[in-house]
């Protein structure tokens, strides 16, 4: 289904707001001697990228620790460490058919500040290229994209490196690494990793310098907003941080023996701690939270819809940790005073509200749920700051990216439009909403995909933390393109054209008829037409089977086509093949089919990529001129890439 206004050049991103759900960047990278930077810059409109010992003591008035700086803790990945469900191949190489990964736990003191975290695996059984998105603990970390070497005894290895936030990473506990293995898996020799599948390597910092000391606080209680005043010594050696049993509260630093603590909403009772450059002291009594249980008298509203606003009144309301409606928590909530907090209500939720704080959790009500209306105008709008990137560093294309719009917007695509090289990829390594999923980076489609509805203000969150990665080592200037774009279809940039591939194969009919009921914010669809070599190479690079394409023999279709009766049987139609859908309509392709029956020369001038004696009408069922409709074969195909042939209406295929 290509979707534009009719009219074949039509810019998806011009002024008109319902053409503005494409933002495109034009990245160009250029690579220094070292082969390590890429610079950056900008015009008003198009974002451009060139392109571990831990020491104790026991002091008087409570607990300090103090360690070395600057450590690395590498973990070696054995056959041990891997997730149940492998299977062998060769002595050397394990598979999984579904989720493949490993486990380990980690010994690097919970007080510790990781860097830096770098996985190196070996992938030793893939058959075939592909990506494989990589999770830490269930949240994605990014992909790497595997080389085809089917050998269960590979001499080398295929070596993938990835780069992993700390902020998902558990000191002192249980990590696991995931990936969708597909019959694929990881390997191990000599010569690569020391023999092992994998190799996990953490960077951290401890503490140096004067050790702190805690020699008082007060008070001894309190509830969350309360403030408490701590004493003691070297407090002045780096940024003092106040925890409550484990709860980082937000700390003033006053003197060198004295700072400040608000206690934040998640304290419970335990001790208290205060961390400097100098290590972590801890008190010598627990602090006590105060807790008193919440209710809940009113709410403004109980008629809901997702984004929108609402009050609740009530007591003991200081400090919520969590509010839900139905149990689904809302977007965000502030505790405006202890009688009152304000919340933005979350997708799809219906039934009591539950508030919970320290003190325990307050029910109200019964909420009913509205679904809000699907945008009918867009529009993505970028920054235009100067940005730089390392090789192999992943670095967010535009964290100032902007959705706008009158509704929600159901799924959202990002993609390497012009001169994608390999090695580069697009990635997403944060937290997404319930209602939402992620693909991780295609490089056939070379683009990643969200699929979910949200608001606009929603996705510009979403979007604002896309991350390009590249390890191309290209030492010459090369220009790339990344566009946002709403509802997931795919931009082409030489056209600017927007195209998808049915959700299920249909019939020929039955897929113009379903591009046709389609629309892309105002703009009309229909089944797709090709007008060049480029956009053809698009075109089957994007549909990975065969798809119809909006060309016809067929007498009614001709004649709709073209507004007047000028066939009167089919078999006076049949080998006259014309364009019947999109702007190309009434456009005519050819004078007969290639071979008999009814042949014919293709026109002149018009493109067209048939296979070899096609189209040739050829019998189904015995009876022939009943293959009257087009379709491309995948650029993947084996035997007929990117070209053309002729199928009955019987056959169900996607449309594109």
């Amino acid at each position: 289904m290509n979707m534009t206004n009719m009219t074949k050049n039509v810019k998806m991103f011009n002024a008109d707001s319902t053409k503005n759900a494409i933002l495109v960047h034009s990245l160009q990278k250029n690579v220094s001697n070292n082969r390590s930077m890429k610079n950056t810059f900008l015009t008003p409109s198009l974002k451009n990228w060139f392109v571990g010992l831990m020491l104790m003591t026991l002091g008087v008035f409570g607990t300090n620790q103090n360690v070395n700086a600057q450590q690395t803790q590498t973990y070696n990945v054995a056959l041990a460490n891997l997730s149940t469900g492998y299977s062998a191949c060769g002595a050397n190489n394990v598979y999984w058919s579904g989720t493949g990964g490993f486990t380990w736990t980690d010994v690097i003191p919970t007080y510790a500040n990781v860097s830096s975290i770098t996985l190196q695996l070996a992938f030793g059984t893939e058959c075939t290229a592909a990506t494989r998105a990589i999770s830490l603990n269930t949240v994605s970390q990014g992909s790497v994209t595997t080389i085809a070497q089917c050998n269960c005894t590979p001499t080398t290895l295929n070596v993938s490196s990835i780069n992993m936030s700390a902020a998902n990473y558990v000191l002192g506990g249980t990590n696991t690494i995931s990936f969708p293995a597909s019959t694929s898996g990881l390997a191990k020799n000599a010569s690569g990793l020391n023999g092992f599948f994998a190799v996990v390597t953490v960077n951290y910092s401890t503490f140096s310098g004067p050790t702190p000391t805690i020699t008082s606080f007060t008070p001894s209680s309190g509830s969350c907003t309360n403030v408490v005043t701590v004493n003691g010594t070297n407090f002045n050696n780096g940024t003092p941080v106040v925890k409550f049993n484990g709860i980082t509260a937000s700390t003033t630093y006053v003197s060198a023996t004295q700072a400040t603590a608000v206690i934040p909403a998640a304290a419970t009772t335990g001790p208290l701690t205060i961390q400097t450059g100098g290590g972590i002291a801890t008190a010598a009594s627990n602090f006590t939270i105060n807790t008193t249980v919440p209710t809940v008298t009113a709410v403004t509203t109980t008629a809901i819809t997702a984004g929108s606003s609402i009050t609740i009144t009530g007591s003991n309301l200081a400090c919520p940790t969590g509010i839900s409606i139905g149990g689904t928590p809302v977007v965000s909530f502030n505790a405006v005073s202890s009688t009152q907090v304000t919340a933005v209500v979350g997708y799809g939720a219906t039934g009591s509200l539950s508030l919970t704080t320290a003190g325990g959790t307050a029910t109200f009500g019964s909420f009913t749920y509205t679904a809000p209306q699907a945008a009918t105008q867009v529009n993505v709008a970028g920054s235009s700051s100067i940005n730089s990137i390392n090789n192999n560093v992943s670095t967010i294309v535009d964290q100032a990216v902007t959705v706008t719009g009158n509704g929600t917007i159901t799924d959202f695509r990002v993609q390497i439009t012009d001169s994608y090289t390999a090695g580069d990829i697009l990635e997403f390594t944060g937290t997404l909403p319930s209602n939402v999923t992620y693909t991780a980076f295609n490089t056939s489609t070379r683009s990643i995909m969200f699929t979910g509805t949200l608001l606009p203000q929603d996705w510009t969150t979403i979007l604002g933390q896309v991350k390009l990665k590249t390890s191309s080592a290209v030492c010459f200037p090369e220009a790339r393109k990344v566009a946002y774009v709403a509802g997931g279809g795919l931009y082409n940039s030489f056209n600017q054209n927007l195209y998808k591939v049915s959700p299920s194969q249909t019939s020929w009919t039955t897929g113009k008829s379903n591009a046709a009921a389609s629309s892309y914010f105002g703009l009309q669809g229909y089944l797709a037409t090709i007008s060049s070599s480029a956009e053809n190479s698009f075109v089957t690079v994007l549909v990975g089977s065969n798809s119809w394409i909006g060309c016809s023999d067929n007498m009614s279709e001709i004649n709709a086509a073209l507004g007047y009766n000028l066939y009167s049987t089919q078999a006076t139609a049949d080998g006259n093949w014309y364009w019947v859908t999109g702007p190309e309509k009434g456009t005519k392709l050819r004078n007969g089919n290639a071979t008999t029956p009814n042949q014919g020369a293709e026109i002149s001038g018009i493109f067209q990529n048939w296979w070899s004696q096609e189209p040739n009408d050829w019998p189904v069922n015995t009876i022939a001129g009943e293959e009257d409709y087009g379709h491309v074969f995948s650029a993947s195909d084996a035997q007929y890439p990117s070209s053309w042939n002729d199928f009955s209406n019987t056959n169900t295929i996607y449309s594109v």
